[in-house]
């Protein structure tokens, strides 16, 4: 009937939801890297159709994967670096060490 704290000794502070946040934020960063390769990749194909050169058309695709690719990891490290300073933090205000 009752639940049990997340972690032994200390009170929920906010229930499920701040305990899967460091997860739900890493599957968010997970669908922001798919759709920014997959959204590079289709602008890359779509300025390429309106070529009538095959090769243009490959090359503006897999340059938009390419760019793609660049934001996706330009973006999705600074969503895990400021997940990993959050987790740092709460680690810090729990009172634990952490081993960084």
């Amino acid at each position: 009937m009752f639940r049990k704290p997340l972690r032994p000794g200390k009170k929920t502070d906010g229930g499920i939801i701040a305990a899967i946040g460091p997860a739900a934020r890493l599957l968010g960063i997970g669908w922001y890297f798919v759709f920014v390769v997959v959204g590079g990749a289709g602008l890359g194909w779509w300025v390429g159709q309106r070529f009538e050169n095959g090769a243009t058309q490959v090359l503006l695709t897999v340059a938009g994967l390419g760019i793609g690719l660049a934001l996706a990891l330009l973006g999705g490290t600074q969503f895990v670096r400021e997940t990993l300073d959050e987790a740092d933090e709460r680690t810090e205000e729990d009172g634990g060490s952490s081993s960084a």
